[in-house]
């Protein structure tokens, strides 16, 4: 039986981490990163991911993770 090799993703181009076995959508890397969810942008690939997508973006291997804090403005 050929072992599964974890997803690796790069967050805000400074970290480079393996997924937790079972983590495979986005929301799911914010959990496993306790990310406070609630006033945050995130871009996959440079690409921003409207928060409703988040259940369904399914991340590949060497995926470019951008997380932002959102800000009000004008």
């Amino acid at each position: 039986m050929q072992q599964i090799k974890p997803l690796r993703v790069s967050i805000n181009q400074h970290n480079t981490i393996e997924l937790s076995p079972g983590v495979e959508h986005l929301h799911e890397l914010l959990e496993q990163l306790s990310i406070d969810t609630s006033h945050v942008a995130v871009a996959v690939n440079n690409h921003i991911i409207n928060q409703d997508m988040w259940l369904l973006h399914v991340l590949k291997d060497n995926d470019q993770i951008s997380v932002f804090g959102a800000i009000a403005g004008g």
